[in-house]
């Protein structure tokens, strides 16, 4: 297993990327809209924002992201408060360090992921709340491969953290997978009422969880 120090290092570097990321990004950006991105109007007859899905498909899905981060955040701390060695036979499973070295490799490609889903997406909300502002539809980056490319890395990343960091109970974040298809659907549906046509071309080019490999090489059309 890494050593405490390690991994903390390891962990810090990779927020610490990704912060670098989206602040560039930002600053290029100027609140011009990312590649891909639609801007669609409102529709009229939309009384009001909510948040899509139901309780209980949100909650699952936030329970299962919400394990990952507590594993995290919870191994940093007591590393750095050193009762890490104290608790690591309780938390942690000893894995052999190339595995380790393999989990810390996929959270930072998951990290980076991540911020350049935000960095496509100009209404990246959490799920849990409804969309403030325009609705920007987007279909670059990471959107240009799937629709739901937040959601997919969270729950592959629940597999880098277990190697990483050998925190055991991180498991239960595989409890997304449950709720993640309904939640999904209730997304779309709220999508496709903004975004109408414009949804449907992005949806009938792109798949939903995974990539559809006739993607390749194939620029998004719009019908106007």
């Amino acid at each position: 297993m890494l050593d405490c120090v390690t991994l903390v290092f390891c962990i810090l570097i990779g927020w610490l990327v990704s912060g670098v990321m989206l602040a560039i990004a930002k600053v290029r950006m100027r609140g011009k809209l990312p590649r891909g991105a639609v801007l669609v109007e409102r529709q009229p007859n939309i009384a009001k924002d909510v948040a899509p899905g139901t309780r209980w498909s949100r909650l699952g899905v936030v329970f299962g992201i919400g394990v990952d981060s507590a594993a995290v955040f919870s191994m940093v701390v007591l590393c750095l408060t050193t009762l890490w060695a104290d608790m690591a036979p309780y938390l942690s499973v000893d894995f052999p360090v190339w595995l380790n070295g393999i989990g810390i490799a996929g959270m930072w490609v998951q990290d980076a992921w991540g911020t350049l889903v935000m960095i496509y997406n100009p209404n990246y909300t959490n799920l849990y709340k409804p969309i403030k502002g325009k609705y920007a539809l987007a279909t670059g980056g990471p959107y240009h491969i799937i629709r739901h490319p937040m959601y997919v890395g969270k729950v592959i990343q629940t597999i880098f953290i277990l190697f990483a960091t050998g925190m055991w109970f991180v498991v239960l974040g595989f409890v997304t997978v449950v709720f993640l298809p309904r939640q999904a659907r209730y997304e779309e549906e709220f999508l496709q009422e903004r975004f109408g046509s414009h949804y449907t071309d992005y949806a009938n080019q792109t798949g939903q969880f995974f990539p559809r490999l006739r993607m390749k090489n194939r620029e998004l059309t719009f019908r106007e």
